[in-house]
């Protein structure tokens, strides 16, 4: 990855940290995601993997899906 692609695997140990160390939280409780979105075809794909992977993609069958959103404010 280069300085403008995000980094899946670092992205996946923060949010597992984040939520495991930070909050304690249970990654099935998650029921929204609010994301910064880069809107690139190459960082946004990555970093929804990251998410899946990090809160157990596949072991959330049972659940409701979680579903995301993204905003971006243009300042100038």
């Amino acid at each position: 990855n280069g300085l403008t692609a995000p980094n899946g695997p670092s992205q996946v140990k923060l949010i597992r940290e984040a939520l495991l160390l930070g909050s304690a939280t249970d990654p099935n409780h998650v029921s929204y995601l609010e994301a910064h979105g880069t809107g690139t075809s190459l960082g946004d794909p990555i970093e929804v993997q990251a998410v899946a992977e990090a809160l157990g993609q596949g072991g959330r069958s049972a659940l409701p899906p979680c579903p995301s959103a993204s905003a971006t404010a243009c300042t100038s």
